[in-house]
């Protein structure tokens, strides 16, 4: 009876982490399909669909928020009992993917800026059903930024006054974060037309994000201060998901943008 009561015990405190194991197999399959599209994208040297990438970064958003709060709320009852329940461990496995997720983020944010790059000079090209999937941030980011040749084919208006041609390696800072506006995502102004610039933008905004990554917190001290990151953490990643939830029609590039500065404060 003893034996098989510590069976039983033994099953019962395995599933959190067997269940979270394969929730963030779950995420990393998000992650795969985003780069899927990028690589997909620059083979075949044209857009059929968007629906796809957006599938892909929608869900990882909602997957890792979820994961996120529930992981906090083990590590409070963690920190509130000081060790005698809850667990810091979902805190920390999801902490560890999300960090290494976030490198391969930026590989899919500059794959999305060389491929907007693309499709303004024609090298890429988009289908009619992909162009009509376009939200009027990103017609007009693509009316803005396009050549001649490429407005032509699309049928878009030239505008009154053309872009200024980037400076710097890559394409230029996406419009909506060129913009201090709380209904997009904002970058500060400043910043070289590049992607190289816009993906440095990524680790110093997410690293101002305070309470995140609260594990060492909570590992050195067992209690108020741990309770404390971790709330803090959650205000903070609150405020990025309504940011992420603003940026999601804009443009691919600077959804993509949002979503990596996403998973860096998450991480």
């Amino acid at each position: 009876m003893k034996r098989e009561f510590r069976w039983w015990l033994g099953l019962v405190f395995a599933l959190p982490t067997a269940c979270l194991g394969a929730e963030l197999k779950e995420l990393d399959q998000y992650m795969q399909q985003a780069e899927a599209w990028v690589e997909g994208v620059q083979k075949a040297g044209a857009i059929n669909r968007f629906s796809d990438f957006d599938n892909a970064l929608d869900r990882y958003v909602s997957a890792a928020y979820a994961l996120h709060k529930e992981a906090t709320q083990a590590a409070q009852e963690y920190a509130k009992s000081r060790g005698k329940s809850g667990s810091l461990e979902r805190l920390t496995e999801l902490e560890k993917v999300v960090a290494a997720h976030f490198n391969r983020a930026q590989g899919v944010v500059r794959g999305v800026g060389a491929i907007h790059a693309a499709v303004t000079t024609g090298k890429i090209t988009i289908s009619a059903e992909a162009l009509k999937g376009l939200s009027p941030t990103a017609r007009e980011e693509l009316r803005r930024q396009a050549e001649p040749d490429v407005l032509k084919r699309y049928n878009l208006k030239p505008p009154a006054k053309p872009a200024p041609k980037s400076q710097g390696p890559g394409m230029q800072v996406p419009i909506a974060l060129q913009q201090s506006n709380a209904s997009t995502c904002v970058m500060d102004s400043g910043i070289k037309d590049s992607i190289a610039s816009v993906l440095d933008m990524l680790v110093p905004s997410a690293q101002a994000a305070t309470g995140l990554g609260c594990t060492a917190t909570c590992v050195a001290s067992v209690g108020a201060a741990c309770v404390a990151c971790l709330l803090a953490g959650g205000v903070a990643l609150a405020d990025e998901y309504s940011r992420w939830r603003k940026c999601r029609n804009a443009s691919r590039w600077t959804k993509a943008w949002c979503w990596a500065r996403f998973i860096a404060v998450v991480g």
